[in-house]
């Protein structure tokens, strides 16, 4: 009111996973009177003595309530930034990551009962039942899917702010680092090792797949 002369419903308090205000760090409300419907819309007061709340949440543990607003203040970064990557192409960004926090095999496979297990001890499992993000123990859990890179597979938005968050700390830093490719043997070009070509060590070779 005092920025824009009425009050307005803040985006960000609609989005799954936000249960506490990123700016002011309390818990959401939800509105239990009055709800009006009328021909399939549903009529919100905006000024509070027209209407009565409940926290959508109570008891929460400090750390739980830490968790919490981290993530709305990840949410939050992740609807204001106007130039995004390709975050379902973010496979290929967090394998770097993976590799050097041990999940990866030597045949780049993902560890996945151990990220999973390490996942889960890292938010509890309390806090991602709540969230609606507790891996399902499978080969087709959100996460497996999510560190697998399968085709077609569209991940919620909130769980992989939690994977970034996971691997990163924070979705900033993960957009911080997002320029860096898995690259085990440097940059290209590499020598050729092939003994019998003419080009022998030099550096000819410019596609590497692995």
């Amino acid at each position: 009111i005092q920025q824009l002369g009425e009050p307005y419903w803040h985006r960000i308090h609609q989005l799954p996973g936000v249960w506490i205000c990123p700016i002011h760090k309390v818990i959401l409300h939800k509105m239990i009177y009055p709800v009006s419907e009328r021909f399939g819309l549903t009529v919100l007061p905006i000024a509070k003595s027209m209407f009565r709340s409940t926290p959508i949440a109570g008891d929460l543990s400090d750390k739980h309530l830490n968790s919490l607003s981290e993530v709305a203040v990840d949410i939050q970064m992740l609807i204001q930034t106007t130039e995004l990557l390709d975050l379902y192409k973010s496979r290929d960004i967090i394998l770097t990551r993976l590799v050097e926090q041990g999940y990866v095999t030597g045949g780049m496979r993902i560890r996945q009962q151990k990220l999973e297990e390490q996942f889960v001890r890292f938010y509890g499992q309390s806090l991602l039942a709540m969230l609606d993000c507790l891996p399902n123990r499978n080969d087709y859990s959100w996460l497996a899917l999510a560190t697998r890179g399968s085709a077609g597979r569209a991940i919620h938005p909130l769980r992989m702010i939690l994977l970034y968050r996971f691997l990163y700390g924070s979705f900033n830093l993960f957009l911080k680092q997002s320029g860096q490719v898995y690259a085990p043997f440097g940059e290209a070009p590499w020598p050729c090792l092939n003994k019998a070509a003419e080009h022998y060590k030099q550096p000819v070779i410019t596609v590497c797949q692995i």
